[in-house]
């Protein structure tokens, strides 16, 4: 009987040393999502989303085509998540999503996709994800 409670104690100690509340760094995550400029102007959506714990810093993305200095690159330093937004790029110029953040557990996903109107099938679909399992 003591033989059974001193194996029971020695399978049990090391299991009571884990805490599910123990504290798990941040994953720095850095997404970025381009496509091939397709030959006709669509209209992209970008959106980024979290599952679990993540958290997002900033995203910067193409929102017109670069004209006469401007990179047409739009950027955005306060972020709720889940966050989309719409544009339409001329033919030829290449959607871009670029995601800097961090994930605790779970997933933090961007993704860019491309129509030829707003109820059309998509023609580009581009995405990137960063994970963590904190278990």
């Amino acid at each position: 009987m003591r033989r059974s409670i001193a194996l029971l104690a020695l399978v049990a100690l090391p299991l009571a040393a884990c805490d599910s509340s123990d504290s798990v760094d941040p994953k720095a995550c850095s997404l970025n999502v381009s496509a091939t400029a397709a030959g006709t102007s669509l209209l992209y959506t970008y959106t980024v989303n979290a599952s679990d714990r993540g958290t997002v810093s900033g995203i910067s993305y193409r929102s017109a085509a670069p004209i006469s200095g401007s990179t047409g690159i739009t950027t955005v330093a306060s972020v709720t998540l889940p966050w989309t937004v719409t544009v339409t790029l001329p033919a030829n110029i290449a959607p871009l999503l670029s995601v800097t953040g961090t994930v605790t557990s779970g997933t933090l996903t961007a993704k860019a996709e491309g129509r030829t109107s707003e109820t059309a099938a998509v023609t580009v679909n581009a995405s990137n994800s960063c994970s963590q399992d904190a278990s």
